[in-house]
C-alpha cells in the first residue's frame, strides 16, 4: 500500500471505521482472551466503485461480510494484521486516532 492509500483508508476509517474489543474462548478452551477487532462497514449506495471489496486484496489483511443484500463490511481481526495495519492508520487520523492510539495500546499491554 503506497502511503496516499494508507491516508485515503485512515479518513474512511476514522469516519465511518470501528475498532472493538472482543473476549474470545482461548484455543484450550478453558479462558478467554482480549481481541481487539477493526471493521468499516459500506452500503452499496454510497460504494458505488465497491472499493469495500478490494480492502482484503489491497491490504493483504481482513475478510468480507455480507450483513444484507447492500451492506458489505471489511473485518480485521488476526493480531498480526492489526499490529501491521493499525499503526500506520493511526498517525492519519484526526478524529479517532488518539482513542485508537489508546486501545492498541491497551490491547498490547494486555497481551504481554
Amino acid at each position: 500500500m503506497n502511503e496516499s492509500l494508507v491516508k485515503y483508508l485512515a479518513g474512511l476509517l476514522d469516519a465511518d471505521g470501528a475498532l472493538s474489543f472482543a473476549f474470545v474462548k482461548d484455543r484450550a478452551g478453558t479462558g478467554f482472551h482480549m481481541a481487539l477487532q477493526m471493521h468499516i462497514k459500506m452500503s452499496s449506495a454510497v460504494d458505488l466503485d465497491g472499493f469495500v471489496h478490494t480492502l482484503p486484496e489491497i491490504t493483504g489483511a481482513g475478510y468480507l461480510h455480507k450483513d444484507s443484500e447492500k451492506v458489505t463490511s471489511w473485518h480485521v481481526n488476526k493480531a498480526s494484521d492489526i499490529e501491521r495495519l493499525l499503526p500506520r492508520f493511526i498517525k492519519h487520523m484526526v478524529i479517532k486516532g488518539r482513542h485508537w492510539h489508546w486501545m492498541l495500546e491497551t490491547w498490547r499491554a494486555q497481551r504481554n
